[in-house]
């Protein structure tokens, strides 16, 4: 879905007796940390834009390399394709996080520069870029805060997101 029905989809959102969900931040530093166009993979780490961003700064970069223990289609010197690149974790503390899609999903976040854009991170490949909001991307829906100080069973959250990116590939298929 774009980016406006995405901003929507997930502002509505209630789900487990929350109602504050939204999409993934990203924290832009302005044109120093992505100063390419929309096709830059010039970046290769610790920036905003690229392979390797600032996980400090991109809550799906968080997820994917941290987390997961993904690893980017580019090393930081920019040697491509790495070794173990790419999607090859979906699983945290031995939950598996169902129908994560290697393919670009939508952030919360505007593109600086470009009112008309909005960062969207690749689970493919690792990169971090900004698109325009028009086109479709998939969706990740969180909430801010300590969830598992608030839900019983750690499964809990990662089965909800496998659930609503369930529910989007479905939308999507009905609604072209």
């Amino acid at each position: 879905m774009n980016w406006y029905a995405a901003v929507a989809w997930a502002d509505g959102l209630d789900y487990g007796g929350y109602g504050d969900w939204r999409l993934p931040t990203v924290i832009d530093s302005g044109p120093s940390g992505c100063d390419g166009g929309y096709y830059d993979y010039g970046g290769f780490g610790g920036t905003d834009c690229g392979y390797n961003v600032d996980t400090s700064g991109s809550e799906l970069a968080y997820i994917w390399y941290d987390i997961l223990g993904n690893t980017a289609f580019c090393d930081t010197s920019g040697s491509c394709p790495q070794s173990g690149w790419g999607l090859t974790s979906t699983s945290a503390d031995g939950v598996d996080i169902l129908n994560l899609q290697p393919n670009y999903y939508w952030s919360g976040t505007q593109y600086a520069l470009l009112t008309d854009s909005a960062w969207i991170f690749s689970a493919g490949l690792g990169h971090q870029n900004y698109y325009p909001k028009r086109d479709d991307m998939y969706v990740w829906a969180v909430r801010s805060g300590d969830v598992a100080a608030s839900v019983p069973e750690p499964a809990t959250l990662l089965l909800l997101a496998a659930g609503l990116l369930g529910m989007q590939r479905d939308w999507r298929r009905r609604c072209g």
